[in-house]
């Protein structure tokens, strides 16, 4: 997670001399990648670093077992969660307390206000999908201007489906250069 953040952070301080603009920066995750976006997020506004956006596709930013995505389609829709932590997690994390770490679980950060604009994706019959909403909710209470949608009929990073992956890949392409080319 600080590789992420220290990266963001050398562009952003770095921005002119690679020919950028550090008032147009985004970052984008899918799944791991979302979390790890999110938490930059969060770290960037703590630090003083005001980023432009971030784009969260299917991400993980929360171990809810108990939701109705994750008892649902825990198993057998490709992303395969196991309890009590399943090995992804374990790659991710250095103890199980870190799953109460908002800096491992930005759903459950105290203040979500200030950060930057948000597009978050979600898929249907993805164990990830509630969590996701969730965030995009907390953000949106949090006076975050947020673009929340969940491609129906998919699962967790749309594997199988080459076409729907570039429509959202399109989409969200679309909307970031949007709110990077305005104002």
């Amino acid at each position: 997670m600080t590789d992420c953040f220290d990266s963001t952070k050398w562009a952003y301080e770095n921005a002119e001399n690679i020919g950028g603009d550090k008032n147009r920066i985004a970052v984008f995750g899918i799944s791991a990648g979302g979390n790890l976006a999110a938490v930059t997020s969060i770290l960037s506004r703590d630090r003083g670093m005001k980023l432009r956006a971030q784009a969260l596709v299917v991400p993980f930013v929360y171990l809810d077992l108990a939701s109705r995505s994750m008892t649902e389609y825990r198993k057998g829709y490709f992303l395969d969660i196991n309890v009590p932590v399943d090995y992804g997690i374990r790659m991710y994390i250095r103890d199980e307390k870190d799953i109460l770490n908002p800096m491992f679980v930005p759903l459950i950060t105290e203040d979500l206000s200030n950060l930057p604009q948000a597009i978050v994706v979600t898929a249907e019959f993805d164990p990830l999908r509630d969590q996701g909403e969730a965030y995009a909710k907390r953000l949106m209470e949090s006076g975050v201007s947020t673009l929340s949608f969940r491609v129906n009929g998919m699962v967790h990073a749309f594997i199988g489906s080459p076409n729907v992956s570039r429509l959202v890949t399109v989409m969200v392409g679309s909307a970031l250069k949007d709110i990077l080319t305005r104002g």
